[in-house]
């Protein structure tokens, strides 16, 4: 008939997947729609700076963020035994680079044992979710011993 017709409704977000719209006009089938659903959150090209970390400076959680809605990272740095000493988590306003700095003490104030950590990075919008996990190491100064004079 040459007619064109917009069809909307509202309801929750889909999650990932191939879907079919099959629309009916007074009981009789006038057409099939099938689309994809494939949200874009990936957690890319992350690191941490500098690793191996010491007291002084801490060290920076690094990663780009590909998105296309409102989503929220977290970072959650573990113990070889698997314990939680850190975490935090930030809303997310745009795609793109992110930064999570950490001076390196756990969640009661303590500095932390030289050592290998555990963390991992995550994102979600409600939909969709990525994580990345990577390994961290802790390393204190040596204290400088002033040379013995030889006679």
């Amino acid at each position: 008939s040459g007619r064109e017709w917009t069809v909307t409704w509202a309801g929750e977000p889909y999650a990932d997947g191939s879907y079919s719209l099959q629309v009916l006009v007074q009981g009789i089938p006038a057409g099939t729609h099938t689309f994809q659903v494939a949200s874009r959150l990936r957690i890319q090209n992350a690191f941490a700076f500098p690793n191996p970390f010491n007291d002084e400076g801490g060290t920076v959680f690094s990663f780009y963020l590909e998105r296309d809605g409102p989503s929220k990272a977290m970072v959650r740095v573990y113990a070889i035994t698997g314990r939680m000493i850190y975490e935090r988590q930030l809303d997310v306003p745009t795609a793109g680079y992110q930064q999570i700095a950490w001076n390196g003490i756990d969640a009661e104030g303590r500095t932390l044992a030289n050592g290998v950590y555990f963390y991992r990075l995550a994102a979600d919008n409600g939909v969709a979710s990525s994580r990345y996990e990577g390994r961290l190491v802790k390393v204190t100064k040596p204290s400088t011993v002033p040379e013995e004079q030889t006679p």
